[in-house]
């Protein structure tokens, strides 16, 4: 999530719309988790992550695409997509194809086994740790090692220059928002498919299930300066002080008000 926000401050963009390119993206994946049964593992979740990027990077290209022909600010635009991702995830909750079977609350069925990030043996990490950091890994290459990189930072610098120089702001600012969602994206897959740390049990999909994610990205981001290495420290750090919540509250006492005031 902070990599989304990451990514798009580099080329001089606010990406506020982290929370609902992850909503998009968790919402897609949780669907496929659900409603295709009998697929292998190896092909069932690559095909979960790969789709729920893709609404992510839909949800974040429409922004970069108004941006670039109309000029129009993304910070409202962001602001204005996440509301229409809640909306949307709230309207199709409450429709049978998303519903357990019996059930007229907003709670998808239980995705499949082979839609579920696997964990590693004897501990709680699962596989999503990992995609985490290809993904911090990934970017970096981008960044710092790739022509667009290099165009992408000089836009952010100074679109001005970037384009005397030769490079299309428009087409960077399009890419870059693609970009930025199908990262949020990822982060709203890895969400939904993630097994619950102390039961195991398969997840299902809720309107809840987002959280502040996207809103929580954009602290990591800053926090990381916009820099993978800072983000992933970053994002390490406030997954910490969220997983210690409730150990704080249960064996520590500390009140529940405290620990939010703490993070």
């Amino acid at each position: 999530g902070g990599l989304a926000v990451a990514i798009a401050f580099r080329a001089g963009l606010f990406n506020i719309g982290a929370q609902g390119q992850a909503m998009l993206g968790a919402l897609l994946g949780a669907f496929l988790g659900f409603s295709i049964k009998g697929l292998p593992l190896f092909l069932h979740l690559p095909l979960v992550i790969i789709v729920g990027m893709l609404g992510g990077a839909l949800w974040g290209g429409i922004v970069g695409l108004i941006k670039a022909r109309t000029g129009a600010h993304e910070v409202i635009l962001t602001i204005m997509m996440n509301y229409i991702a809640a909306r949307l995830l709230s309207f199709l909750m409450m429709q049978p194809a998303f519903q357990t079977p019996g059930r007229v609350d907003p709670i998808s069925p239980i995705l499949e086994w082979s839609a579920i990030m696997p964990r590693l043996a004897g501990t709680r990490l699962h596989l999503g740790f990992f995609l985490a950091l290809l993904a911090a890994f990934a970017v970096w290459v981008l960044i710092e090692r790739t022509k667009f990189g290099v165009q992408l930072k000089a836009v952010g610098l100074n679109p001005n220059a970037a384009a005397t120089s030769g490079a299309s702001v428009p087409k960077i600012t399009f890419i870059t928002m693609a970009l930025a969602g199908g990262f949020a994206g990822l982060a709203g897959v890895i969400q939904v498919t993630a097994p619950d740390l102390l039961t195991g049990v398969p997840p299902q999909m809720t309107g809840t299930i987002i959280g502040t994610l996207g809103f929580d990205a954009i602290t990591v981001a800053l926090l990381g300066r916009s820099r993978p290495l800072g983000v992933v420290l970053a994002g390490l750090l406030f997954g910490a002080l969220k997983a210690s919540r409730r150990t704080m509250v249960a064996m520590a006492q500390t009140p529940e008000k405290l620990t939010d005031l703490l993070q």
